[in-house]
């Protein structure tokens, strides 16, 4: 999967949404099943170079989920360090998640984990929020629209499509604790919220 396929659990604004749908493509993120074992991680290892020297996007972030692995055997750590040395080479940055408690000591010790080039999460979920305040925070994005059209811009993702709705919207403005409907009184076809 992608960071395009999938994000965290965060709530983010429409175009941060958008933003991380494009930027995720350089993002890779591996669901590892099973026992590890020296076999197992050379395999995925090499599964990953492959892919990042096939992606037609720069990869940036590696994740890999641990959640589904039953063990990791003592000769695995040589395989997730030569992972890391690649990372190393390539520029990019590795995020294990749910790592087996027992085993973040000895990935620690073995120089997998190390702050600079790879970190450890206790979910894959957290990891993806990691990467992306990383890639919001190191974006020249646009300033979030404070008029109709922009935020129907934002919206819709076409600026001429926004114009065109313009003459049929009405801007309300609601105070504190004032209720924005009411049960059984008419709709409108379509409301967009602006805190």
């Amino acid at each position: 999967l992608t960071g395009s396929q999938i994000q965290s659990d965060v709530e983010r604004p429409i175009a941060d949404q958008r933003f991380l749908r494009e930027a995720g493509s350089g993002v890779l993120i591996f669901e590892i099943q099973g026992y590890v074992f020296f076999g197992s991680a050379i395999g995925l290892v090499e599964r990953i170079r492959r892919r990042i020297e096939s992606s037609p996007t720069r990869i940036e972030h590696v994740v890999l989920g641990f959640r589904h692995v039953d063990g990791l055997d003592a000769t695995a750590r040589f395989a997730l360090k030569k992972l890391l040395m690649f990372a190393d080479r390539e520029n990019l940055r590795l995020y294990f998640s749910a790592l087996p408690a027992d085993q973040i000591p000895n990935l620690a010790a073995a120089g997998v984990i190390r702050g600079d080039l790879s970190n450890s999460f206790d979910a894959t979920g957290q990891a993806l929020e990691h990467i992306e305040e990383a890639l919001l925070s190191g974006a020249g994005r646009e300033p979030v629209p404070d008029d109709l059209e922009g935020t129907l811009a934002t919206v819709l993702g076409n600026r001429d499509q926004a114009k065109a709705l313009l003459p049929m919207t009405s801007v309300k403005q609601v105070g504190a604790g004032e209720a924005l409907f009411r049960q059984g009184e008419a709709g409108a076809p379509l409301t967009v919220a602006d805190a």
